[in-house]
């Protein structure tokens, strides 16, 4: 039976891991293989937007990766620019 995000937003626990595991599983739009960038961000923008708290959201790896290549010797370094619906 196909979830709405508000399916998932409604069953996800305080757990931002849980949360992005259940919308890779539960919508396709989410379910990029391998890394789930899109499932990733998701908690991150909602804690952001305060409408969610989430105790684990620095376990994310987009979280990770992102405060990574914000360091100098990252940033230094020219970046592909890719456009798809994972990004």
């Amino acid at each position: 039976m196909p979830h709405t995000y508000l399916d998932v937003c409604a069953r996800a626990p305080a757990s931002a891991e849980a949360f992005a595991t259940a919308l890779a599983r539960g919508m396709t739009m989410f379910r990029d293989r391998g890394f789930y960038k899109r499932a990733q961000i998701a908690p991150a923008d909602l804690a952001l937007a305060g409408v969610a708290e989430f105790r684990d959201l620095n376990r994310l790896l987009d979280n990770w990766l992102w405060n990574r290549g914000q360091e100098p010797q990252y940033k230094a370094r020219p970046r592909h620019r890719c456009r798809c619906v994972y990004y």
